[in-house]
């Protein structure tokens, strides 16, 4: 269903239009405005009018909000396959916004399991595979904050053993340098090497995540 083939002629529509794209604020403000004058158009322009105030939403940073309308306005889109103006195809949009506000309001498994989708629907967006990558590195795993553990309690163990190679070791038994130096060496290649190798895991597993999507 497409209302770009006739003119408009609600002038609270071309009200709300007229302001620039990018004004985010101010689109948000006259939508809380006029939101039961806005309601009253016809159907299908009330949903075009949705969709830009969710828009704006997002450009805000205004994800609560956000999560709060765009499942309904999603379902009204699909059920009732509402074209929106301007925008090539309105249910793949939406569920990025939706996915990236889960994003950034710390809801990480419900965001993957959003970019699956939309990854599985539009295969060559970069946009959702970065995403995806960036909420399944956040989503905490008790192995790897084991391992993260090890690695700084390595990298800590290196303050206190030069304090006591500066304060004692040095002064007393300068004999016995060599062998706190090379401990250090070792405690601090051991802590980079262990943290490195599991990020190397982590992005090498996600990787192989997303070629099994794409499959």
């Amino acid at each position: 269903m497409n209302h770009q083939n006739h003119i408009i002629q609600d002038p609270i529509y071309w009200d709300f239009k007229s302001i620039p794209v990018d004004q985010f604020r101010d689109r948000v403000r006259f939508f809380n405005e006029h939101a039961q004058e806005l309601s009253q158009l016809e159907y299908h322009i009330w949903v075009d009018i949705k969709f830009w105030y969710i828009h704006a939403l997002f450009e805000m940073g205004s994800y609560h909000k956000l999560l709060l309308l765009v499942d309904k306005l999603i379902e009204e889109i699909v059920i009732d396959n509402i074209d929106v103006q301007d925008v090539e195809d309105a249910f793949e949009e939406l569920l990025y916004k939706k996915a990236a506000s889960l994003y950034n309001t710390d809801q990480h498994y419900e965001a993957t399991d959003i970019l699956r989708q939309l990854i599985k629907i539009n295969p060559q967006a970069e946009i959702y595979q970065q995403l995806y990558k960036k909420a399944r590195y956040a989503i905490p795993n008790e192995k790897t904050l084991r391992i993260r553990s090890l690695s700084l309690l390595l990298l800590i163990l290196v303050v206190p053993l030069l304090c006591i190679e500066l304060v004692v070791i040095n002064t007393l038994f300068p004999f016995y340098s060599d062998i706190f130096m090379w401990f250090r060496i070792l405690l601090i290649s051991g802590g980079l090497s262990i943290f490195l190798g599991l990020e190397y895991m982590r992005i090498r597993a996600v990787e192989n995540e997303i070629k099994s999507i794409l499959k």
